[in-house]
């Protein structure tokens, strides 16, 4: 999978993408293979965080079905 930082145009290359949301602290965070590249405040569901992910990194090439999402993420 190919992704595409929208601001910084920085190309990452990946097997899958990760979402986590802590539900504690309404974090939300995006893993590329197990990388830190995105996290947002105020994030309290699956829909917001894809939303608010899309709208800085876009797919260049892949599916969106190679992701995993997983809710109360223990740090």
């Amino acid at each position: 999978m190919i992704i595409e930082d929208l601001e910084s145009h920085v190309i990452y290359e990946c097997d899958g993408i990760e979402y986590l949301i802590d539900d504690d602290i309404a974090v939300g965070e995006v893993y590329l293979d197990g990388k830190l590249v995105f996290q947002a405040d105020d994030i309290y569901d699956e829909n917001t965080l894809r939303t608010a992910f899309d709208t800085k990194f876009t797919i260049i090439e892949g599916e969106e079905n190679e992701d995993i999402f997983a809710e109360n993420y223990d740090y």
